[in-house]
């Protein structure tokens, strides 16, 4: 099969529309796999983000009813961009994780979640503590292949 990538690690949450119409450009996919919405934490609220989340997936959904939508949830931070306390910034990360996995557990779609990536674990995070290492890559890559081979599986 083939694949397509839009975006880059400077993305937020507001370009989900543009980006899923340059991924979409012709025909939807048989899959969408979407992970975007980390940098926009510490600037609207958890709530108010997991919102615009859950309300533009399904938007996205009701206009491609036979793809296959696959949520890659945010990963945590040792830093974030806001400068605000890491460990509150990962607790409105896990919020708004739960948020969004609930809405697509309930008929939106698939999630790929990435339980080996903690925030405690310097060692796969680059020296901002934003990005995540080569081993931290590897792993969330590792993980997205494991999502996507099982939506095709099923």
């Amino acid at each position: 099969g083939s694949y397509r990538v839009e975006g880059s690690t400077r993305d937020r949450w507001y370009q989900f529309e543009r980006i899923a119409r340059l991924a979409t450009a012709g025909h939807p996919p048989d899959v969408m796999l979407v992970h975007l919405g980390g940098n926009d934490i510490g600037c609207q609220t958890g709530k108010s983000l997991a919102q615009d989340i859950v309300h533009d997936l399904t938007a996205w959904k009701e206009d491609a009813p036979e793809a296959k939508l696959v949520w890659s949830t945010i990963i945590p931070r040792c830093q974030w961009k806001a400068r605000c306390a890491a460990q509150l910034m990962n607790k409105v990360h896990r919020e708004i994780n739960r948020d969004v996995c609930r809405a697509m557990v309930h008929g939106l779609g698939t999630v790929v979640g990435h339980p080996r990536i903690p925030a405690a674990s310097a060692e796969l995070y680059r020296d901002n503590g934003v990005h995540l290492s080569d081993r931290g890559m590897e792993i969330f890559l590792t993980d997205l292949k494991r999502g996507l081979l099982e939506v095709l599986s099923g």
